[in-house]
């Protein structure tokens, strides 16, 4: 699904499952692709925004996004939990690894954009949805942004 397409930048966001006989449940995928078209090139999450703990910070307080409708307080504590696992720091790592192909993306941790957000995807366990994608509004993203050109195309 295309999710973003204006002046030289395509965000397309993939999302499916699979099952091997004999395992305890299907698995839900979520991978996505950030292309400059201009350069003919992969954009990860990494040359658009500064890496550091005060963004990792609003990165864990975005709003949690949901394909199956509203999300349960319930959910939301489960989703808190895992992602309140690691701290800032280890969120700075994790989130400079983002948008790398999955073998080397073990956290499988992914971005792409829409018209008024960037929406960060995480891998959970599969009692949380395999995945939760995490929105972070643009007026949030303002001190993090870096110099890449391609941030004319979202504003």
């Amino acid at each position: 699904m295309v999710t973003f397409s204006r002046a030289g930048l395509l965000s397309v966001k993939f999302l499916g499952y699979s099952y091997t006989e004999g395992a305890a449940h299907p698995n839900s995928f979520f991978y996505t692709i950030n292309i400059d078209m201009e350069n003919q090139s992969l954009i990860k999450l990494e040359d658009l925004v500064k890496i550091d703990e005060d963004f990792a910070h609003v990165f864990r307080k975005g709003t949690y996004l949901s394909e199956y409708g509203e999300i349960s307080p319930e959910w939301k504590q489960g989703l808190d939990d895992a992602l309140n696992e690691t701290d800032d720091a280890g969120w700075v790592k994790n989130l400079k690894g983002s948008d790398a192909a999955a073998d080397e993306n073990i956290y499988g941790i992914y971005s792409y954009f829409t018209d008024h957000s960037l929406v960060i995807s995480v891998s959970v366990p599969h009692v949380l949805g395999d995945y939760v994608e995490i929105s972070l509004d643009d007026k949030d993203l303002a001190p993090y942004k870096t110099e890449h050109i391609l941030w004319d195309a979202v504003e």
